[in-house]
């Protein structure tokens, strides 16, 4: 699969469209690091495009930048252009690990841009396969139960909560692999309502071949309760990653996608939601439980000889074993961090202080 440099530069803009506040993304620099181009060689390829009519050029400011900078987004052309071309690479079929999948399934399993894969993909001949993933994936099989029966079952929403690390993205995908169905994959984590809104309309629209520039400003300027229409009788899954605490727009754009999954008699829709969710941002009350409208489920840590397993060291003692989970709580993340000795990304994820973070290092490697 090989992409010319202003196709790539069309794909890579695609993402940002109906951004209303530039970003770093789609200054010169943005665009070179994106699309693994030459910071010399951007100004040729997007006045190409300029040219073409594919692309406008005007000044603004990044925010947290103080000098104005030269920001690209794409015409009406341009964005039919962008389309087409992602469109084509979500059709490649790809290797990834021994099997074979086309780039499409792969970005909605793991939550990546068509244009990440592909750029993966030349620079590596190949994605690394869900081997790791489902090798990792340990004492959840009970939940992973829940998950297929609740799909299979008329409960329109699911919401699995849990800590951070606590594994509820790794559990959707490995659910999303069990499962055939069409799903659309959202990380809310600190978006905006609007961004949420027009990231669905415009996958409606996609879906259907009708995405126009001017049909997806209908959707948006409707809202999210315009959606209704678009859900009714469509059995697509929805995934809304990393919900937590938000602000109260995102809190109500997501409480109306509950009731029109709900009112579509097909859609389905799972929230990956923080434990610590603050009462003020829940989607529901006591009644959509009670009521069969929505399911929950609880993620806790691992069970003490699924963490044994993840650790990778059989011959561990049971003093140092137990040391670990008391301090882990069986949390996959820091397993995993464990296992690998990565005592900076222990920092980095977690509250521990360095003498835990090597104390547990140190403990995983004891036999």
């Amino acid at each position: 699969m090989i992409l010319t440099a202003a196709e790539r530069v069309l794909a890579h803009l695609s993402a940002y469209w109906n951004i209303q506040e530039p970003r770093a993304e789609m200054t010169q620099e943005g665009l070179g690091t994106a699309v693994n181009l030459r910071r010399s060689h951007v100004p040729r390829v997007v006045k190409a495009l300029i040219r073409d009519g594919f692309l406008e050029e005007r000044q603004g400011r990044i925010k947290g930048r103080g000098r104005r900078v030269r920001i690209y987004s794409l015409t009406p052309a341009g964005l039919s252009r962008a389309r087409e071309i992602v469109r084509g690479i979500e059709a490649e079929e790809i290797p990834v690990g021994q099997d074979r999948m086309t780039v499409g399934e792969y970005c909605r399993l793991h939550g990546l841009a068509p244009l990440d894969v592909v750029q993966s993909l030349f620079s590596r001949g190949t994605l690394p396969g869900p081997e790791r993933e489902e090798a990792e994936f340990l004492g959840r099989e009970r939940e992973l139960s829940a998950l297929v029966a609740w799909f299979k079952g008329p409960v329109p929403t699911m919401v699995v909560y849990g800590g951070g690390g606590m594994g509820k993205t790794t559990l959707a995908r490995t659910f999303l692999s069990k499962v055939v169905t069409r799903f659309y994959w959202r990380d809310v984590r600190g978006r905006p309502a609007r961004e949420l809104v027009a990231g669905l309309a415009d996958h409606l629209a996609t879906q259907h071949r009708t995405a126009t520039r001017d049909g997806l400003e209908e959707s948006l300027e409707r809202g999210i309760e315009g959606l209704h229409f678009d859900l009714r009788g469509n059995s697509l899954l929805l995934v809304l990653d990393g919900y937590g605490e938000a602000e109260q727009a995102v809190v109500e754009a997501v409480r109306t996608l509950l009731d029109a999954v709900h009112l579509s008699g097909a859609a389905k829709l799972l929230v990956l939601a923080d434990e610590g969710t603050p009462s003020y941002c829940r989607l529901y009350d006591r009644a959509a439980l009670e009521h069969k409208e929505v399911e929950e489920i609880h993620l806790k840590g691992l069970p003490l000889e699924a963490a044994k397993t993840m650790l990778g060291n059989p011959a561990i003692p049971a003093e140092a074993l137990k040391r670990i989970y008391l301090l882990t709580k069986g949390t996959p993340l820091y397993l995993r961090l464990v296992r690998d000795g990565d005592t900076e990304g222990l920092l980095r994820r977690s509250r521990f202080t360095r003498a835990e973070a090597n104390l547990l290092v140190f403990s995983r490697g004891v036999t």
